[in-house]
């Protein structure tokens, strides 16, 4: 993927977060504290597999 691509889509992806979170704080906070809550489990689930 040429370099301009890769600046391009990084900035649509900034660009949609800052509008979600603008326009919708609400739904931007539960889905960081989902994946918050998503990434929790997965150490968990980690961690119990080295105990």
């Amino acid at each position: 993927m040429p370099g301009w691509a890769k600046k391009t889509l990084a900035a649509l992806v900034v660009a949609f977060v800052l509008f979600f979170v603008v326009t919708r704080p609400d739904d931007a906070a539960a889905a960081v504290h989902s994946f918050a809550a998503t990434g929790q489990s997965i150490i968990q689930f980690f961690r119990s597999l080295v105990a």
